[in-house]
């Protein structure tokens, strides 16, 4: 039955299939059980030897043996990768002459025996069959061919490959099945090819859960995801000066401002975001020293951000640190975005439109006659000599989105879109342009600029009210050029909160299709919280076949169209996440609250925060009585990584639902602290403090310690980082310390230890990788570091390291680098190309050991050597 629904020669959509699928994996195959060999040409492209050696890694992980890379077909089962024309597909017998770029087949095909009967056995060699003397006669494998397209379909076969065989990919990493199995090939016909030709992510800067955070790691980490998700887009925003403030994404000036290298001469004040900020976004500066319930274990100094900030907080304040700002962030992005290049990602990055020049350089400037055209093309020059780009967009105001927009205003933004046109021109056309914004177009006509701009320049736009608008309908009458949809993954006001929307990702992916879009992406901050969201918009990107009918609107506004459903989503979802044995009804109550759930936070002077709720938590409480059916599946998990993995949503949600009893805490002690504050006798003023306002002002902390507690348990990625400085610096000023000083005033003395948070962390242990790279460049080193969260003080941190599947375990100490936070090199990760694994090991002087990742040593995290090199790419 199974061959017969994934028929060859149509698009199929196998999700639901995927236990079947399994299934086969204990039952099909070879009567000997010969362990599968993966096999592509010698001297392959580097994309196909990259999908060979990441497919042989992740059988490898699938099922604890090692896998043999050949370059010829054995006699045993094989995985065969090729592009379409490669010698090594010949004497097949189905067709895949009309595969076309980024598509490809999975198939079974004939054993080495039937392909020898087809080509004779004269022993000539046709392709790379051979008949050679001596082989076991009648002994011949299923063979499985994952043929591409181009090199990129073959990538993206490969990986589809691993899904079919139970692992997901997200960005924030991998999710492996914790029941290792032999491997055996199932029967797979299934032919793919994506339904845009731009499919990937818009990770927004300006909030520290997003970009503002990511070392050069974090970038390399998440580009590396993208193909494993079917993903070819990688696209940044840049703020400029005092909207709120310049970011170093992109560098302004004349031509003359940059060196023959790149190299800007003369700068001006830019930043991402950093702890020692005073921001607009409503963040007050602070030192993670001083954060709470341990809380300040997460982070190795006071002036937290990314590497590019690091020693320049809150601001770069010299010429000389403007320069350095610029400098590694173009350091940064050439490495990010040629291993983008390497991997068929699409790279694109902004400004807003009309361009703002930062004041420094009208200074500079003044006088001159450089103008709009001039400074694009140095922008542009400077971006050559630096790093690749494949897309420049001009994005337009945020104001485009509510305010009715003059004529006037319009022109000049298509004049200066014109000018960055003419600067391309040239500069020899080195990339192409786009347009973005909040809109597409004006209020009077969203498809305008489509009129009005050059059919080779790109219109695309992010969804209106943060993505609980559809996709904009103007998109339909946009012709003749390449139009990119851009709804929202999570939305900026409920940043702290969990947000699942995959019905939603369905509704705008199809939408987008139907609107006859080229391009899918999804706008985002967080990676991990954010996951079945990034895999909905994925999975719709290359298939929208099979989908259930009906929709629900119930949890969108009048003028929203239905979410699709997501119930078959949820269910393959939670089974990859969490096992068989409560996958079916952790996808039932997911299904059940996804576009539904409470929405504790929102846009509070920023981004994630918080209101009192007036309403007593006994109304409040029913809202999230789903959390305790989820919990109640806990103790039904099989498996370690299936166990870690739910209690990070577990905790999420948990988190929510205590986020929203403070906020009812907090309506309650707002009554008697305003009456406080009015009164003016000042033994009556104490009494009302004393009685009134203190214990609710406890009971107060401790709701904020619950739900601190809860965040900490699913810290895991620089996400969760961002969402604890948003407590520590957006919410707690007005929640916590604004009062706390009052009171003080008011009983003229320190309040006690317990009408405060505490600095100690009361959580369970954790270690905790905020980074995790699946691949490296060769000869580059790979950093490996951990976070050791517990009350108790480690004694060691260690690493232990092999070659993938191969001999004993060494190990390395983790030097203490400050705080929590240990380091190790793994430099041997460049001596064998197979890659390496390693876990990581912490003993605290509780005697308890704790490892990363929870299913080590058995499963491990595994790191392989990209099959290209920085150093020979081209910009």
């Amino acid at each position: 039955m199974l061959a017969a629904m994934l028929r060859l020669g149509r698009t199929v959509r196998c999700w639901a299939f995927v236990g079947a699928v399994l299934c086969g994996l204990a039952t099909a195959g070879p009567a000997r059980g010969d362990a599968v060999t993966v096999v592509c040409e010698r001297n392959a492209p580097a994309l196909v030897d990259y999908a060979a050696r990441e497919l042989q890694r992740y059988l490898y992980l699938r099922s604890g043996e090692l896998p043999r890379l050949r370059h010829r077909v054995p006699n045993g089962p094989a995985v065969v990768l090729g592009v379409k024309a490669s010698p090594i597909l010949k004497g097949l017998t189905f067709d895949v002459a009309d595969l076309a770029g980024e598509s490809y087949a999975l198939v079974n095909g004939p054993s080495v025996e039937s392909a020898r009967r087809s080509v004779g056995a004269s022993g000539t060699e046709t392709g790379r069959y051979t008949d050679t003397a001596g082989t076991e006669a009648g002994h011949y494998g299923r063979t499985l061919y994952i043929v591409g397209g181009s090199e990129l379909g073959v990538l993206y076969g490969a990986y589809r490959f691993c899904e079919h065989l139970g692992i997901r990919f997200y960005l924030h990493g991998d999710v492996i099945p914790d029941d290792q199995t032999p491997i055996t090939l199932p029967e797979i016909h299934e032919r793919r090819a994506p339904l845009f030709s731009l499919r990937g992510i818009q990770p927004f800067h300006d909030f520290p859960e997003g970009p503002d955070w990511w070392d050069g790691d974090d970038y390399k980490a998440i580009i590396a995801q993208l193909p494993k998700l079917g993903m070819n887009f990688f696209g940044l925003h840049t703020y400029p000066e005092d909207r709120p403030n310049a970011e170093p994404t992109l560098w302004i000036g004349a031509q003359e401002g940059i060196a023959a290298d790149g190299r800007v001469r003369f700068g001006y004040p830019s930043s991402y975001y950093t702890t020692a900020l005073n921001a607009s976004w409503g963040f007050a500066p602070k030192k993670t020293s001083a954060y709470a319930c341990g809380g300040a274990l997460l982070f190795p100094e006071d002036d937290f951000g990314s590497e590019i900030m690091r020693g320049f907080a809150p601001k770069p304040n010299t010429a000389e640190e403007y320069l350095e700002v610029f400098e590694r962030t173009g350091a940064l992005f050439r490495e990010a975005f040629t291993l983008a290049r390497s991997l068929g990602i699409k790279t694109c990055i902004g400004t807003e439109t009309p361009l703002v020049v930062p004041k420094l350089v009208q200074e500079h400037l003044a006088g001159s006659q450089v103008g709009t055209k001039d400074l694009y093309l140095g922008m542009f020059s400077r971006i050559m000599k630096t790093h690749p780009l494949d897309y420049y967009w001009l994005w337009t105001p945020e104001n485009w989105t509510w305010e009715n927009v003059k004529e006037e205003t319009v022109a000049q933004a298509v004049q200066d879109i014109l000018a960055a046109k003419a600067a391309l021109g040239e500069a020899g056309e080195p990339f192409a342009l786009a347009t973005c914004g909040w809109v597409l177009g004006p209020q009077y006509d969203r498809a305008y600029l489509d009129k009005i701009l050059p059919k080779d320049i790109s219109v695309s736009c992010i969804s209106r009210a943060v993505g609980h608008d559809p996709v904009e309908p103007g998109f339909a009458t946009v012709q003749g050029r390449e139009k990119w949809a851009i709804p929202w993954l999570e939305d900026d006001p409920a940043m702290t909160s969990v947000q699942l929307w995959a019905g939603r990702m369905r509704r705008d992916a199809r939408d987008a299709l139907q609107y006859g879009c080229t391009g899918l992406m999804g706008i985002h901050w967080r990676t991990h919280a954010v996951a079945p969201n990034v895999a909905a918009v994925a999975q719709a990107a290359w298939d929208q076949s099979g989908w259930p009918t009906g929709g629900d609107n119930s949890a969108n506004s009048p003028q929203s169209a239905p979410h699709v459903p997501a119930g078959d989503f949820y269910l393959d979802w939670a089974r990859a996440e969490f096992g068989a044995d409560i996958g079916a009804e952790a996808a039932r109550i997911l299904t059940m609250v996804d576009g539904r759930l409470p929405r504790p936070s929102d846009w509070v002077t920023g981004p994630g925060g918080y209101r009192p709720d007036p309403r007593p938590w006994t109304e409040v409480a029913p809202e999230y009585a789903f959390i305790d059916e989820f919990a109640t599946l806990r103790g039904s998990i099989v498996g370690p990584g299936n166990l870690a993995r739910f209690d990070y949503w577990w905790s999420q949600f948990e988190f929510l639902r205590a986020t929203a009893r403070m906020r009812c805490v907090w309506a309650s002690f707002n009554g008697p602290y305003e009456r406080m504050k009015q009164e003016t006798e000042t033994e009556k003023k104490k009494r009302i403090a004393s009685e009134e306002v203190l214990p609710r002002y406890v009971e107060l902390v401790e709701a904020v310690q619950t739900a601190y507690r809860h965040l900490l348990n699913a810290a895991d990625t620089t996400g969760e980082l961002g969402t604890v400085c948003n407590l520590e610096q957006h919410l707690f000023p007005g929640l916590l310390e604004g009062p706390r000083v009052d009171l003080e005033t008011v009983f003229g003395a320190p309040l006690g230890e317990l009408a405060q948070l505490g600095p100690k962390y009361a959580g369970a242990p954790r270690l905790i990788v905020l980074t995790k790279r699946g691949s490296v460049a060769p000869g580059e080193p790979l950093e490996v570091e951990t976070i050791v969260l517990s009350a108790a003080v480690p004694r060691q941190a260690q690493v232990f390291w092999k070659p993938i599947g191969k001999g004993s375990f060494q190990s390395i100490p983790m030097p203490l680098k400050a705080r929590r936070t240990y380091t190790a090199e793994l430099p041997a990760v460049a001596k064998d190309k197979s890659g390496i694994e390693y876990y990581l090991e912490t003993t605290l002087e509780s005697g308890e050991t704790l490892h990363w990742p929870a299913t080590a040593p058995s499963i491990n995290q595994t790191v392989i050597v990209e099959s290209f090199s920085i150093e020979e790419q081209q910009l």
